[in-house]
């Protein structure tokens, strides 16, 4: 895209407002002004203006906490003004893309990327970087770094969970000797690291390029700054990367989360998908050694936020974002200090508190933490297995036996589990006896779930290994093909089936494949990523297809570049991240690969029985203080036994207020985040004792009056206020004996109703296909058709009401009608509730 084509703030507008219909879900996800969001007339008045950019849908951003996360850090900047962009669906993509719509737009101020002065990306999914080329080049920003300086182009900066592994971004981009498709990189954590940089950025905008790079890199710790290394080829092999004298080498990630001194996450954008839950942060990184897993090493030393510090962050997100569920963010929650002690007290507070990964030998080893989440009313648990033998699962540094996960399924069998979801690891190292050791498994398995009041429904699910950079697996040999791991997937899931369980491939051989193209390419390969994504036209969105794995190959043949090397590597070999530190030297990863191919394994360094509560080596912690600490930490089992779950006595009250027309297209779970929002916002009692909304609404496309059913943990009261919240006009009233009674009658309208004669036409034409009966009379400029009583009464409407003047639709009901008829009536609009109940 040029930016002569580059369309501005109010033509997106306005080409938004016309065409948003033809978008994925009417085209909610951009449409922006989400609740705490800041006003987009503020853009103008900025000393900054952020664009955060994650390369993925919507939908799956709004799962997470990222973006909302940094929208946080990135507010508190003075003079900062924050947006949001996202990976548009594929189908909305080529809509925008016709249209001349950048594909990154602030979707609260629709000002294109290019209006931005940094563009935030934050990759969390490795494989999100084949969208990169492409999001740049069709938002008219320049794909180099010297392109980019000369046109003024906002700076590109990417951070994230996978910003350690970042080498294939900064190579040659086509023919001119110009790189990099960012310009700097935020290595880590983003907590303090990322407000700073902002604020550096604020205040030096008039400094060259050039300059303000360098300012970054020499006061911001993690910044990586491409243009200060240069990578150096013999032979068709890396064999040295040079850096400037001053720059850093190797350049330190950040560790700041989890910090005393750190934010903490306490609120972000309410997003219109996935509201109403969200994580409150525990700990960073992992304690254990898995030898596979980026964050046992890219992320140690395992640092935990203190009890305080989570229990207020969770209820300030309860208020700010209208919580009723909060997940603890851990890696592994049953071996976390304090899980116990937050499990009981948030527990008290949400309608659910969700424990997500568990170790099946913290399990084992706590048997009391089981009981604590069972009086809560979990039945249903994610355990990571990994490998499908012991062998396996030593080679993985699992430390996890086959006892060890029996016994633990007979505990959870023995508290009455309906539930189990059972991670697995295919290697690509699997013989045939450790499949015939996993079949043997199966039956074990078989055996222990016969225990239980009722049999639980467990799924296998399978995901190929990635074997990640600045972990022991980066010395892992040569392994099956693709076509030989997919063979044995099939084969696999097959074996589970048969034994009466479900499987699934959470991500197969060619995301493993391809995972690994990414991560281990070095500045040789910019181009390859280019053309798989502009010119193949590649995208992930969710999934690596096969279709762009071969486009991906193709482009290496096109720039005779060869595969990733598998030849033998060892503590010597030089890395495209050998300029990262992570804080665990090649040594020390050395040192664990041996150890796996010997059959050794080490533990944890937490306190027994969780660890060995001795130092491993790896030389993460930088004081001994913070040693002997780690050494302590693990849940403590004496307070365990003491801790039962309050009692939650349930009160429930019955609320009406209005939705705004913006919202009339969103769905009915954000409503009732929103709707809970503003209670909690408006009073403390509320936020210490709400627990869920239940909204009496119909499941179609409306604003206007509703009602709301909520349930309150004990009784608590609302104070009525005076605000300009998109929530307005709520009161407290007296339910009827029976709901229906307290919602009905309804009145719906619907506006712009252009062609009258038409319309009418249409109307007596539903109403004679589906044998509505009804008189039909004019009145005072109304055309209406009263339905009659007896079939009024089963189909839930009595009349319908056209103006014929003014061109709206005005439907009376006595109860919801079946879907379809509304949705006939409507033709995709939404409709206005103009009366509920005696309201």
């Amino acid at each position: 895209m040029k930016r002569s084509d580059l369309k501005n703030a109010e033509q997106i507008k306005t080409w938004f407002n016309r065409e948003r219909q033809r978008l994925s879900g009417n085209g909610v996800w951009f449409q922006g002004c989400e609740p705490n969001t800041q006003n987009p007339d503020l853009f103008s008045k900025a000393s900054i203006k952020v664009l955060l950019v994650r390369l993925s849908s919507y939908g799956d951003v709004s799962a997470g906490i990222t973006h909302q996360y940094l929208y946080q850090m990135a507010s508190s900047v003075d003079g900062c003004y924050v947006d949001m962009a996202f990976l548009p669906p594929e189908q909305d993509e080529a809509i925008m893309r016709e249209a001349g719509i950048p594909l990154l737009v602030g979707t609260t101020s629709k000002e294109p990327a290019l209006n931005f002065d940094v563009i935030a990306i934050s990759n969390s999914v490795l494989q999100e970087l084949i969208n990169l080329p492409a999001l740049l080049e069709y938002s008219a920003i320049p794909l180099t770094r010297e392109s980019r300086a000369r046109e003024n182009a906002p700076l590109v900066i990417l951070g994230g969970s996978n910003s350690c592994t970042h080498s294939i971004l900064h190579g040659e981009v086509g023919k001119k000797g110009e790189s990099g498709l960012v310009d700097g990189v935020l290595m880590g954590d983003g907590e303090q690291v990322f407000a700073r940089t902002l604020a550096l950025i604020r205040d030096n905008k008039s400094l060259e390029r050039v300059s303000l790079l360098k300012l970054i890199r020499d006061y911001i710790t993690g910044f990586y700054e491409p243009a200060s290394y240069c990578q150096v080829f013999e032979n068709n092999k890396l064999v040295r990367i040079e850096h400037d004298e001053r720059a850093p080498f190797p350049v330190k990630s950040s560790k700041t989360a989890c910090d005393d001194k750190s934010e903490c996450f306490t609120c972000g954008p309410v997003m219109y998908e996935n509201s109403g839950v969200s994580h409150v942060i525990v700990s960073a990184g992992c304690p254990s050694f898995c030898s596979f897993c980026k964050e046992s090493w890219e992320q140690k030393p395992y640092r935990e936020n203190s009890y305080e510090r989570v229990f207020d962050s969770a209820m300030k997100l309860k208020a700010c974002m209208g919580l009723n569920e909060v997940s603890l963010m851990t890696f592994n929650a049953n071996t976390c200090s304090d899980v116990a002690k937050l499990v009981n007290e948030l527990g008290s507070r949400f309608d659910r508190v969700a424990i997500k990964s568990q170790r099946f030998d913290a399990v084992v080893h706590a048997p009391e933490l089981l009981d604590l989440q069972f009086d809560a009313g979990k039945r249903t648990y994610t355990l990571a297995m990994e490998g499908i033998s012991e062998r396996l699962r030593t080679i993985l540094e699992k430390n996890l036996d086959e006892s060890s996960i029996l016994k633990g399924i007979d505990l959870l069998m023995q508290r009455n589990m309906r539930q189990m979801k059972v991670f697995l690891i295919l290697t690509g190292y699997e013989t045939e006896e450790d499949i015939t050791e996993f079949k043997l498994f199966l039956d074990k398995i078989g055996k222990a779930t016969q225990t239980g009041r009722n049999k639980p429904r467990i799924t296998f699910s399978f995901a190929t290994l990635f074997r990640s950079p600045q972990t022991p697996m980066e010395y892992a040999p040569k392994r099956a093909s693709a076509r030989q791991m997919k063979t044995m997937l099939d084969l696999l899931c097959k074996s589970i089936k048969s034994a009466g369980y479900d499987a699934r491939i959470s991500s197969g051989p060619e995301e493993a494949l391809f995972s690994e193209c990414v991560a281990y390419s070095d500045r040789r390969y910019t181009k390859v990523l280019v053309e798989t994504s502009i010119n193949n036209g590649a995208r992930y969105r969710g999934e690596i297809t096969a279709k762009a794995l071969d486009a991906w190959l193709s482009s290496m043949k096109k720039f005779n570049l060869p595969m990733i090397s598998e030849e033998p590597r060892t503590v010597d070999t030089l890395f495209p991240w050998d300029d990262v530190d992570t804080g665990i030297n090649k040594a020390f990863l050395w040192q664990i690969w041996n150890n796996v191919n010997s059959g050794k394994e080490i533990k944890a360094c937490l306190a027994k029985p969780w660890g060995t509560a001795s130092c491993a080596g790896c030389n993460a912690c930088k004081t001994a203080d913070y040693r002997d600490k780690l050494h302590k930490m693990g849940p403590g089992l004496a307070s365990i036994k003491t801790i039962g779950v309050k009692n939650k006595k349930k009160v429930t009250k019955w609320f009406y207020f209005e939705i705004p027309e913006k919202w009339a297209f969103c769905n009915k779970e954000f409503i009732k985040t929103a709707f809970a929002r503003r209670l909690m916002l408006d009073s403390k009692e509320m936020a210490e004792r709400f627990q869920k909304v239940e909204l009496v609404e119909p499941e179609i496309f409306s604003y206007g009056k509703v009602l709301a059913k909520v349930t309150l943990a004990g009784n608590a009261s609302y104070c009525n206020k005076i605000n300009e919240d998109d929530i307005s006009n709520i009161k407290e009233i007296s339910p009827a004996s029976k709901e229906e009674e307290t919602a009905f009658p309804v009145t719906l309208e619907l506006s712009s109703i252009t062609d009258v004669f038409s319309f009418s036409r249409d109307v007596d034409a539903l109403l004679t296909r589906y044998s509505l009966k009804n008189l039909k009379q004019r009145a005072n400029g109304w055309l209406n058709w009263t339905i009659n009583s007896g079939q009024a009464k089963k189909a839930g409407i009595t009349k319908l009401s056209l103006n014929e003047k003014e061109g709206y639709l005005h439907i009376s009901l006595i109860k919801w009608p079946e879907q379809f008829l509304l949705n006939k009536l409507s033709n995709n609009r939404y409709f206005k509730i103009v009366s509920i109940g005696r309201y």
